[in-house]
């Protein structure tokens, strides 16, 4: 199956176009990096009030999250805020990010009743906000295991607060292998975007470049549980942003060292 993010406008009011472009933009482009940022300062505050947030709201936030461990079992997926969120209304009108038709063989497959799959998804992009936006129609577009698929994230995503509950309610369990195993034991499909940090580190405007040649992982573990392999890529992903190679090797080598 294939998303779009469609990087022309029909045509509209130009009033309703400017309104759609300024506020579409500003949440498609910020909301994740204000979340972040939210985090930062959250943790940030622990430590320069540790009697107080560190000890009334930071100690208990991380006792709680891992005595639960959701990340590391089904997740805790909330499907009607995935698909119903407002700001995520706004954002997937603004990049016009549409699921193209199901292909005949898929949807006759997932109507059987045990049926389950891995999604590998191409290219990881700058940010990947599709993930998040593609979450909630994907319910609609797979009826019998739309809402039993979860996503494998990185560990550091359920380890920030705030982000982690993002995470979480839109479908993400931790990318362990052995967690990606029990789904498939349970009975439920996952989805993967196999080139992660490689491939978002390499993303390039104007080009459409995938990292696969060293990550067969998710093939072996298809393979041993004998599920399908359904690939799957997003058009337009890699022009969402304006993209530079400065400093390449230096973030590169942060990126495997550090993270």
């Amino acid at each position: 199956f294939f998303s779009t993010m469609a990087t022309a406008r029909s045509e509209e009011n130009k009033l309703q176009l400017k309104i759609s472009t300024l506020i579409g933009g500003f949440f498609c482009f910020n909301f994740l990096f204000f979340l972040s940022i939210a985090a930062f300062l959250f943790l940030l505050s622990g430590i320069f009030y540790p009697r107080t947030i560190g000890l009334y709201a930071l100690v208990p936030y991380f006792v709680f999250s891992f005595l639960r461990g959701d990340e590391l079992r089904d997740g805790c997926h909330w499907h009607e805020f995935s698909k119903n969120f407002p700001l995520f209304h706004i954002m997937r009108r603004y990049l016009k990010l549409e699921i193209a038709p199901i292909p005949d063989e898929l949807k006759v497959s997932e109507k059987k009743p045990n049926a389950q799959f891995v999604f590998a998804v191409f290219p990881h992009g700058v940010n990947c906000e599709y993930r998040i936006l593609m979450d909630g129609l994907l319910g609609d577009c797979l009826p019998n295991v739309g809402k039993k698929i979860r996503t494998l994230s990185a560990t550091i995503l359920f380890r920030l607060p705030l982000v982690r509950e993002l995470s979480l309610w839109t479908g993400c369990v931790d990318a362990r292998r052995k967690v990606a195993e029990g789904l498939l034991e349970r009975q439920r499909s996952f989805l993967v975007l196999p080139g992660g940090m490689d491939e978002q580190i390499r993303t390039s405007k104007g080009e459409e470049v995938v990292y696969l040649k060293r990550r067969k992982g998710f093939i072996k573990i298809a393979m041993r549980k004998g599920v399908s392999v359904v690939p799957g890529y997003v058009f337009g992903c890699s022009d969402a942003y304006n993209t530079s190679h400065a400093l390449f090797g230096l973030r590169l080598w942060l990126m495997k060292n550090v993270g």
